[in-house]
């Protein structure tokens, strides 16, 4: 599972962690058990504060989220104005909430001059990280102007090419573009990002066009049903481009960068068929009754300048096959009379 990691520089950070739940400590308790783990972040708050309240339910959902990252980073939470006063005094905490990252017990203080002051840093997951783009973004002050920290998150959490699984796909917005393959960053991160890595490569260019995203092509299948693929046929990922309009475009040549990026300059250029699933157009349509299939639909149906009345059917339908022989009468009657 992918994890995000932001800090906010002056006393608030959000990290994320493996551990199922937040330990909660006090002065009894705090300075034996933080030394016992390497690297965790602790939130400093007050009961009756709203900030803390609003933070609590999402700082312990990342406490359960990314359960089994390594190394690992551990929660924890001390209330400053009961059991953890003195812990709270002893930590400079004068504000609610605080949140600091200890490491082997001690105050991490080794990255806090890297970053701009009074700014979010977003940390990508190490497994994303590329040659391509930075493995962190900033949200300033100035990007505070233009952007609510929101926006700022959702746009930049999954990076250039993000690794779309079954419960993100609302992330990814449309136009989309989707490489299907063998993706796995439990049992071989490697294989994956070999493939990530050339698409990234195209990416960088049509960053203003399009969202990138890689998935697994096992989880799905019912999309590439809606291409017409049973199968992946090889390990090489297969690309469609999910357009705002909702149409669909298939890339037919085997993957490769070169490849890759010819098809998406066709596609911007308009100079690439909508893929549709169809039956094939009749070679003879001149009957009265016309015989609509998704490829001629639009000409038939959508664009014709006269009324339409359009029978959708199943072949196998009882109540089906007895219309037909009335519905070509009138389509008979119809045609005589114009």
């Amino acid at each position: 599972m992918n994890s995000l990691c932001l800090v906010l520089v002056l006393g608030f950070a959000l990290v994320s962690c493996d551990e199922s739940s937040v330990l909660d400590l006090g002065d009894s308790d705090f300075e034996a058990v933080i030394n016992q783990h390497e690297t965790a972040l602790v939130m400093f708050y007050a009961p009756w504060c709203g900030h803390c309240k609003k933070l609590k339910p999402e700082y312990e959902k990342a406490a359960t989220d990314v359960k089994g990252a390594d190394p690992p980073i551990s929660f924890v939470k001390v209330d400053c104005t009961e059991a953890g006063k003195e812990t709270c005094n002893k930590h400079g905490v004068s504000g609610y909430p605080t949140l600091k990252i200890f490491r082997n017990g001690q105050v991490s203080k080794a990255k806090k001059t890297e970053f701009p002051r009074d700014a979010v840093v977003l940390f990508r997951p190490k497994q994303l990280h590329n040659k391509f783009e930075d493995s962190s973004v900033t949200y300033t002050a100035e990007t505070a102007n233009v952007l609510k920290l929101e926006t700022f998150i959702k746009e930049n959490y999954h990076g250039l090419v993000g690794h779309r699984q079954r419960e993100n796909t609302q992330d990814f917005k449309q136009p989309l573009v989707i490489a299907y393959y063998a993706v796995d960053y439990v049992k071989n991160a490697k294989g994956t990002n070999y493939w990530r890595n050339r698409i990234l490569k195209v990416a960088k260019g049509f960053a203003d066009k399009f969202t990138f995203a890689i998935s697994a092509k096992d989880d799905f299948q019912h999309e590439l049903n809606e291409f017409g693929f049973d199968y992946v046929p090889s390990d090489k990922p297969l690309v469609f481009v999910r357009a705002e309009d909702g149409k669909k475009y298939a890339m037919k040549d085997e993957f490769s960068v070169e490849n890759l990026e010819s098809f998406l300059t066709k596609v911007v250029a308009g100079e690439v068929d909508p893929y549709i699933k169809s039956e094939p157009v009749p070679e003879d349509n001149s009957g009265p009754v016309k015989v609509a299939v998704a490829k001629n639909f639009d000409e038939v149906v959508t664009n014709n300048e006269k009324d339409v009345l359009v029978e959708f059917y199943a072949p196998w339908c009882g109540h089906c096959k007895k219309l037909t022989p009335v519905y070509e009468e009138v389509g008979e009657k119809v045609s005589s009379s114009n």
